[in-house]
């Protein structure tokens, strides 16, 4: 299996208000945004066939250096050259692999944009880190122009923005910001939040949503808003997406607290729709999204730790956090597995919508 840098990446980060005393606001966490970013290379486009893996299992890009893979980076270039590496290259020798690499990317056609970054530490001798094998037609959206952007919007209605949750990956970031007072339920303590999705790597696009965070365990339940009030913005990483931005937060973030408000009450009467078969229940969602029924035995004892036979019941379990870090899902499974939560609740109490 190939080296990577991905333990040696200042540009991770993982964040969780309920369990830091240090508070950390939306300007501070826009500034850590800037630096990471400082720290991004001109993209390159390039035919794949120029690539080389050098003899430390770096990729060359000619005219910039050796560039250590990044976990993300490394199962694109498997599903760009057609292999698995923890497989195809199990018991190799490192001089095999090499060679058989550098055949591949000699037989590869085609351009990809090349996504690299300057690391002071990737554990190689690499100049940086490979980010990103992405389209040549792939427009990155700056995760600090983004957050900028909706702090300027929300200073129309807030006074501060303390940043709940924030994780960047190698594959992207996704952050959640209070919005407004908490709210008092049966169930706990509840924020509104925003969340914000985006990716510079191709996994995934912009996305601004609701979402509300229960304060239980210090791990809390993150469940996004149901229907119509849940996604505010979805853009692709095409075009001159950065230039429309402005205007589309602003405009889309106006009456938030009244659509947060919506969430709230329909999670507090989630606790009275009745759930006779939670199992069951957990496994018909997992069916209509799509996800893996391995997940159905975990989620279904994650019921058990808070046994409330209700929609709430089902929606906590499905999104608890413990739970997901256990099992070391990657974010997009955690947030695929939020979003089924959201939608499911919104789906019983709003059966008619």
């Amino acid at each position: 299996m190939l080296s990577h840098a991905h333990q040696h990446l200042a540009h991770t980060l993982s964040y969780n208000a309920l369990k830091n005393p240090n508070a950390m606001s939306l300007p501070s966490f826009a500034t850590h945004l800037e630096e990471i970013e400082a720290m991004e290379n001109p993209d390159t486009i390039i035919d794949l066939a120029q690539l080389r893996m050098s003899e430390a299992m770096n990729i060359v890009v000619p005219g910039q250096g050796e560039f250590a893979l990044s976990p993300y980076s490394q199962r694109q270039l498997g599903n760009l050259t057609g292999i698995r590496f923890d497989r195809w290259f199990e018991n190799s020798s490192t001089a095999i692999k090499v060679m058989d690499m550098n055949n591949r990317f000699a037989r590869a056609t085609g351009l990809v944009k090349i996504r690299t970054y300057r690391a002071s530490d990737t554990g190689t001798q690499a100049a940086g880190v490979l980010r990103a094998f992405v389209s040549p037609s792939y427009q990155p959206i700056s995760d600090a122009y983004v957050a900028h952007l909706i702090l300027s919007a929300l200073r129309r209605t807030e006074d501060e923005f303390p940043v709940m949750k924030a994780e960047i990956t190698d594959t992207g970031t996704v952050y959640s910001i209070r919005i407004g007072q908490s709210f008092n339920l049966a169930v706990g303590e509840i924020f509104g939040t925003l969340q914000i999705i985006n990716s510079g790597t191709g996994a995934s696009s912009l996305r601004i949503s609701l979402a509300l965070l229960r304060k239980v365990c210090s791990n809390g339940l993150c469940l996004p808003l149901g229907g119509n009030d849940a996604n505010l913005l979805t853009r692709r990483h095409q075009g001159q997406v950065e230039l429309q931005l402005w205007e589309k937060i602003s405009t889309r973030l106006v009456g938030i607290g009244e659509k947060l408000a919506r969430g709230v009450k329909t999670l507090d009467e989630s606790r009275n729709i009745l759930v006779t078969d939670p199992q069951q229940e957990i496994e018909n969602i997992l069916r209509r999204a799509h996800l893996p029924k391995r997940l159905l035995e975990p989620l279904t004892k994650a019921f058990q730790k808070e046994p409330h036979f209700s929609a709430f019941g089902i929606s906590q379990a499905i999104t608890d956090a413990q739970t997901h870090q256990d099992l070391r899902l990657s974010l997009e499974d955690r947030l695929h597995l939020e979003d089924s939560a959201g939608a499911y609740l919104n789906s019983v109490a709003n059966p008619t919508m």
